[in-house]
């Protein structure tokens, strides 16, 4: 008993539990009426290029929606659309999964995977017995539209690189800083450099840039930072950047459907069209309360340059959400018939429009008016997913109009799930965990690193030794 099991005893147990785990998800998958494919690409620490492919599925065993890792596929150094398709055919004909219900592919916005999206988009649709939802990860989406509203911020957004800087390449200044905010017992003992991989990094260095004491930046920088129009714009994106923020971490929920992240990205850009409305007619700044009481003891030529400046930020940031979420249209007029199947509204009128299409329209009538299934849906406790998944289990009548449902609530709004994978796949094979490297003649399966679960498979844990 205190022998201590072999390195091939470990790493075939491993493997089998890997094995067990994965045919699990393979065989609820191919009993799923719908499932949605979720890809992303990165580098491991032996720099080879790998996609880690995720999938949701309707599970008709325990009523519900569940996502995980289904596998993880080793690519050539630059993959073209085609290639990885075919990375991900043979991963997925390995798991005997067919590609007939399957109903979406998400992928997000780097470099490789954007240049291969059309490719693997057409290669997919040519197997696909059914039209195939293809989405750009709607967080990236959200960081881009961001991103371009920030041109307007160039200069502020140098001054605040600058004095991030000045205290971050000087040790004299640095262990100044340290010292001065452990004696004034700051939460913050440094200053995070800008980077612009992280979504959330410049929203912190603003956040930040509000601890510094001037005698830590030049002469020059401190005098640009006390002209009024530059501190008003700061002040702007100091109660404006966590709101951004929240609303990228919204979109990062478990298990979020695809109306629950259009609902978010279009209450958020209804708000902002709100503000754009509020100060082009009144100059009414009192929706962010530093600001407005910073203006208020300001001049009216301050006032007119720094409401020009936050209302072209915000103008060019709700075009752009509005260019990179145009779907979203298209779901929206499906959502409350998803979400409030008995609400006689308007936008329940126009999905009866679109399900005419479908011959269904009569169905969802018919179904309106079934006392039985109303009495149910409006049950305590009963959400969403479980009354059409109920639906589509028991009620054969309704079965054509419950499987559309089904179809919509399968697909993948963003790559998060594949994000946190490659996360805990670089938090286990690094550089300092030698033995962990690839196996020429096994697949290294991603479910060796993460068991699935219903939600999600990603949790954040600290290193033990």
């Amino acid at each position: 008993r205190d022998i201590p099991l072999s390195n091939n005893t470990l790493q075939r147990r491993t493997q089998e539990l890997a094995n067990f785990m994965q045919n699990e998800i393979a065989e609820k998958v191919t009993t799923s009426p719908f499932y949605s494919l979720c890809l992303d690409e990165s580098l491991d620490i032996t720099r080879n290029s790998k996609v880690i492919i995720c999938v949701r599925y309707f599970d008709c065993d325990r009523h519900c929606f569940c996502e995980g890792v289904l596998c993880l596929a080793t690519l050539c150094d630059r993959p073209t659309g085609k290639h990885i398709f075919e990375s991900v055919k043979t991963r997925l004909d390995e798991c005997r999964i067919s590609f007939d219900n399957l109903c979406g592919l998400t992928a997000d916005g780097a470099a490789a995977m954007q240049s291969a999206r059309a490719g693997v988009l057409n290669c997919f649709q040519e197997i696909c017995t059914q039209k195939l939802f293809m989405f750009h990860c709607f967080a990236h989406q959200e960081v881009l539209a961001s991103k371009a509203s920030m041109k307007t911020m160039d200069e502020v957004e140098s001054i605040v690189k600058k004095s991030i800087n000045a205290v971050n390449t000087s040790s004299i200044n640095k262990g100044r800083f340290a010292a001065l905010y452990k004696m004034d017992s700051e939460r913050h003992k440094v200053l995070l450099n800008y980077n612009p991989v992280r979504w959330l990094s410049f929203n912190d260095n603003v956040q930040r840039l509000f601890e510094l004491r001037e005698e830590f930046i030049s002469p020059e920088l401190a005098q640009k930072l006390k002209d009024p129009a530059v501190h008003g714009c700061l002040l702007f994106l100091k109660e404006f950047l966590p709101r951004l923020a929240s609303v990228n971490l919204e979109l990062q929920k478990r298990q979020p459907t695809i109306f629950d992240s259009i609902e978010v990205i279009h209450t958020f850009r209804m708000t902002v069209t709100d503000i754009v409305q509020h100060l082009q007619e009144e100059r009414d700044f009192t929706v962010f309360n530093e600001l407005s009481q910073f203006l208020s003891c300001q001049d009216e030529s301050v006032q007119y340059k720094v409401c020009l400046v936050v209302t072209e930020y915000l103008n060019i940031l709700s075009e752009d959400l509005e260019n990179h979420f145009s779907e979203g249209n298209f779901f929206r007029q499906y959502a409350t018939f998803m979400t409030d199947p008995f609400n006689n509204t308007g936008s329940t009128s126009l999905a009866a429009n679109i399900l005419t299409i479908f011959n269904l329209k009569y169905l969802m009538v018919h179904m309106r008016n079934d006392a039985r299934l109303k009495t149910y849906f409006t049950q305590p406790g009963v959400t969403v997913q479980e009354f059409w998944s109920n639906v589509f289990q028991f009620e054969d009548t309704y079965k054509p109009l419950a499987k559309v449902a089904l179809l919509l609530l399968s697909l993948f709004p963003t790559t998060v799930l594949c994000e946190r994978a490659f996360s805990a796949l670089h938090f286990l094979k690094n550089k300092y965990r030698s033995r962990l490297t690839d196996r020429p003649k096994s697949k290294v399966m991603i479910s060796e690193l993460y068991p699935p679960q219903q939600e999600s498979i990603h949790r954040k844990t600290n290193p033990t030794h």
